[in-house]
């Protein structure tokens, strides 16, 4: 079967499919092969799914007369922002305020709220479009709380977050696999 021409970005499972472990884990290099165990599943996340936005700053090479005769980039960023939906899922929870900041014993979850983030990590988002997968692998991204958490009777506790995508060893902020089928 062919790559459809259209693809969707439907979770790989329902509620979501993102994971983050350590930086320097060793990454997916494709969009069916399972995520090492490395990773951890950090949780449901909005029906909005996320977004990954690319901004580029760049200037302009002028000659005489005006005219424009090249651009250069200046900066490259890329940010992908998601919002997480379990508000008292531990893992969830480390993701948004760091491993250090969050504690959980006997059924209880303590967060420490400060100025200090939570630690650079590796994500991987996968998607899929009936057999097609198709997966986001940002090697080193640094997670900030970006909203307001409301806490009200008639909605759900979230965390939107953006995860800022850092340059790897190369020079990539991120990477974009698409596949036909999944793994056998």
């Amino acid at each position: 079967m062919a790559l459809p021409e259209i693809m969707i970005g439907a979770p790989e499972t329902v509620g979501g499919a993102v994971a983050a472990a350590a930086v320097g884990t060793a990454l997916p290099t494709d969009a069916t092969s399972a995520l090492s165990e490395e990773f951890t599943v950090r949780g449901l996340i909005g029906e909005e799914g996320f977004s990954l936005a690319p901004s580029r700053d760049t200037t302009d090479i002028k000659v005489w007369g005006g005219a424009t005769k090249r651009r250069l980039t200046t900066d490259y960023q890329e940010t992908i922002t998601v919002t997480f939906m379990e508000s008292a899922d531990a893992e969830v929870l480390k993701a948004v305020f760091g491993d250090e900041h969050v504690t959980e014993s006997g059924g209880k979850i303590t967060i420490a709220h400060n100025a200090v983030g939570p630690s650079e990590k590796a994500w991987a988002f996968t998607m899929k479009d009936g057999d097609a997968r198709r997966r986001i692998v940002v090697p080193k991204g640094q997670l900030f709380l970006n909203a307001d958490v409301v806490y009200v009777h008639n909605d759900a506790i979230k965390y939107q977050v953006e995860i800022a995508c850092l340059q790897d060893e190369d020079g990539n902020t991120s990477y974009e696999y698409i596949d036909e089928a999944p793994a056998a």
